[in-house]
């Protein structure tokens, strides 16, 4: 038997260069493994084996703010341009 936990946690993701500090968000995300194998001799010529796995994986991200947050598509030069 095997089993197998993970977790990843990432902080204030999401700001800097031109976005706000109301745009970070913290981020995690977590992964539960669980292997068995069985294995029986049932004779000197044959076996039997088993396997069995399980595998739960979850991620989340939560906003550091509670405030509105409006968003604005960045225009190219050519579309200033017309």
């Amino acid at each position: 038997m095997r089993n197998q936990y993970s977790r990843v946690r990432n902080d204030n993701q999401g700001a800097g260069g031109f976005n706000l500090p109301s745009k970070a968000y913290d981020a995690s995300s977590s992964e539960d493994a669980l292997q068995v194998t069985d294995t029986a001799i049932l004779s000197p010529r044959a076996l039997t084996e088993t396997r069995f796995q399980f595998l739960r994986a979850a991620s989340r991200s939560y906003s550091q703010s509670t405030a509105v947050a409006i968003t604005c598509k960045a225009r190219s030069r050519a579309e200033v341009r017309r």
